[in-house]
């Protein structure tokens, strides 16, 4: 009888799980085993699964793209490290970047105690152990790094008086309005210091970014009652990037940790992460604030329990015994800078001229939105639109896996201003993205792209999309592809997969190799920065044209021997005459600009010479390559040549800069630009030594 009641029971339970799919509320979740109900909700099984086994295999999925994602951050971080090894600091930085950019994507705790958790920290740590080691090399932060390696490298820094040696200006204007007290002391000097200098690239492209956000953000800040200057809390927080990722796994503009996230309202799973949504983030922030200041009465610990957290803050006024914060000894280093980048990055933003930034900013995003009851692909919406993925990204950061959450009843979209009508006309025909799913394919023997989509019933160019891949890439043998079945199709598809092997990364190319193998992710202008070049000589080098695909696999010849003389001039004293360059031991008072002028080139072409950033600083002995005596005063070899830019959906004034290795100011003065605001198809004159 027993046995029979637990049959029963058994049966009851089956069938409530079958029919998941079609429970819309969550009070119904009650009348479920608690176990079931917090895996509803905590996993939200696939909603077009009929069977907890479907869920199952989603969840595995998931499990098995996870460990994919950080099998390819560490081949970055690899990478990286090789980089450090050879005194090729752009590219470590590029190398390191990618692999948090991956990181920061996954659903994925530090705290978490299983295999892939712990994998997933340790990683985070290797990074930023090696990635300090680059920040200390690098002449200035990169326009486009982390916050984090903007936060590290100010704490490294122990004499800040040579950097004010340095035409910086540190007065500030007292009659300008702030809605936060100001203070001004050494701290707050040095912050004003660090962003003229070390700093510069960094918050110039946070400064433009900005723009962006900043008025949308400011009317949510009043909506919530709190000082409007908050707003720039996310210059140091992110320098303005939604993706911005923190080595404690914090994530977006306003750099939420996971728990913190949750408490004010932001959801994140495999699917979506609304920390990085510009206006969730910022009502959460504005929330979170509020709750402190009202907590300890005073705006500057307020911002100290931002960053370290309100139990940190108390241990540290009962251990100090006061409640003013430049009197708190025991705050850790990084909380004790936290209010003076503050109070610095606001400052001189309300006045940026003054401190010698250029006021560009980018235009104020613009959208409208629309409330959908099918999961869309974000690739699928931009065609009908007439944009691009790119800018549908970036109007919804919070999507991670370029498909509208598939388990919403449904999701408020945004897209560009005055397309509603144009979207609704095409809805009916968006494919929903619920009617496909993930399977994994290792390669075998023989394999082509054409034989495993027949295998699968999808076609050749949706299997290349789904792996940025050409559709006559050849395939390598053990490799693991993604494949989008149909969700009518997965009941046909193989049940057995090969063994899987180990993931192969593709040999060191070595120190000084021309050579470079594409990886997932990668861009020209990516690949051409991280290694001192520039698109259009990647393109010319390696006989494509500036439309062409670059793929996983693919080697690119990226002339690395020519960025790299540098590294190699200690034990090289003289380079080779057929290059026409010799070694030059800097003294003092040598500048860039000076030894430009000294040896008939610019100072452009100079640091392009050695692998170096423009603004570069040079060190009393330093060795340095300059052009050689014979080609001294040939005009032909160090004049600038004009290179035509056709401006693309997206493109900002700094990212155009950062590509072709030269200055926004540069850009402007080039093109007599008045304003920062590009339109698609707009042609740019760049200076190109």
């Amino acid at each position: 009888m027993v046995t029979r009641f637990w049959l029963i029971l058994t049966m009851v339970i089956v069938l409530l799980a079958g029919c998941s799919s079609v429970v819309r509320d969550r009070s119904t979740m009650g009348d479920l085993p608690a176990k079931w109900a917090a895996t509803a909700e905590d996993e939200t099984a696939y909603s077009g699964v009929d069977s907890l086994e479907g869920a199952a295999d989603e969840k595995d999925q998931q499990a098995q793209q996870v460990m994919e994602e950080i099998r390819l951050a560490e081949e970055y971080y690899a990478y990286g490290v090789q980089a450090n090894g050879t005194e090729r600091w752009q590219e470590a930085q590029y190398n390191f970047e990618k692999a948090l950019s991956l990181l920061s994507e996954l659903n994925v705790d530090r705290e978490d105690e299983s295999a892939v958790g712990y994998s997933y920290g340790k990683l985070i740590d290797d990074i930023r152990a090696e990635y300090k080691l680059t920040l200390l090399y690098l002449a200035t932060i990169p326009g486009e790094a982390s916050s984090q390696a903007f936060v590290d490298r100010f704490g490294e820094i122990d004499d800040f008086g040579k950097l004010k040696d340095e035409k910086v200006i540190t007065t500030v204007d007292t009659h300008q309005e702030y809605d936060i007290p100001v203070v001004v002391n050494d701290q707050v000097e040095n912050c004003i210091v660090y962003f003229q200098t070390i700093a510069r690239d960094f918050f110039q492209a946070a400064l433009t970014r900005s723009g962006r956000y900043t008025s949308l953000m400011m009317k949510i800040l009043d909506e919530e009652r709190v000082p409007r200057d908050l707003v720039y809390l996310p210059m140091i927080e992110s320098g303005f990037k939604t993706n911005a990722y923190s080595w404690a796994s914090a994530v977006g503009p306003w750099q939420f940790i996971s728990s913190t996230g949750r408490r004010f309202g932001m959801e994140r799973d495999w699917w979506f992460d609304e920390r990085r949504d510009y206006e969730k983030s910022t009502r959460g922030a504005a929330r979170y604030l509020k709750y402190l200041y009202e907590r300890y009465g005073d705006w500057y610990l307020a911002l100290a329990a931002y960053n370290a957290g309100e139990g940190k803050v108390d241990q540290v006024i009962k251990r100090d015994g006061t409640t003013d914060y430049w009197h708190m000894s025991h705050l850790k280093r990084e909380t004790r800078d936290y209010v003076p980048l503050f109070l610095s990055s606001m400052i001189i933003a309300k006045n940026p001229e003054k401190y010698g930034f250029v006021p560009f900013y980018d235009d104020p995003l613009q959208y409208d939105v629309v409330t959908v009851d099918k999961p869309l692909d974000l690739y699928e919406v931009a065609s009908a639109l007439g944009t691009t993925y790119d800018y549908l990204k970036m109007l919804n950061p919070e999507l991670l896996r370029k498909v509208t959450h598939p388990h919403k009843e449904s999701y408020a979209l945004r897209i560009p201003p005055d397309q509603k009508e144009k979207f609704w006309a095409s809805y009916d025909r968006l494919a929903s993205a619920r009617s496909a799913t993930l399977v994994h394919h290792t390669i075998g023997k023989g394999e082509t792209m054409s034989l495993i989509a027949k295998q699968y019933s999808i076609s050749t160019q949706a299997l290349a999309d789904a792996n940025n891949l050409s559709k006559k890439q050849r395939l390598t043998e053990g490799r693991t592809l993604m494949i989008p079945v149909p969700q009518s199709a997965r009941e046909d598809r193989p049940t057995k997969q090969p063994k899987r092997k180990g993931y192969d990364a593709p040999s060191a190319t070595g120190k000084g190799s021309d050579l470079y193998v594409v990886r997932k992710g990668d861009s020209m202008a990516d690949i051409a920065s991280a290694h001192g070049t520039t698109v259009n000589q990647l393109v010319m080098v390696n006989g494509l044209d500036k439309s062409s695909r670059i793929y996983p696999g693919q080697v690119l010849n990226v002339g690395v021997k020519r960025f790299s003389q540098s590294r190699q001039s200690a034990s090289a004293p003289r380079a080779s005459k057929s290059q026409h360059i010799m070694t030059y031991k800097v003294r003092e008072g040598d500048s860039m600009d000076k030894l430009a002028k000294q040896y008939g080139t610019t100072s452009a072409n100079l640091a392009l010479l050695n692998g170096f950033e423009n603004n570069r600083r040079l060190r009393v002995g330093q060795l340095i390559n300059v052009p050689a005596r014979s080609s001294v005063g040939s005009k032909a070899k160090t004049a600038a040549s004009i290179l035509t830019y056709v401006v693309k959906v997206g493109d900002t004034l700094w990212d155009i800069a950062s590509a072709f290795r030269c200055s926004v100011e540069e850009i402007v003065k080039l093109n007599n630009l008045t304003s920062l605001k590009l339109n698609v198809g707009d042609r740019l004159k760049i200076a190109k030594s």
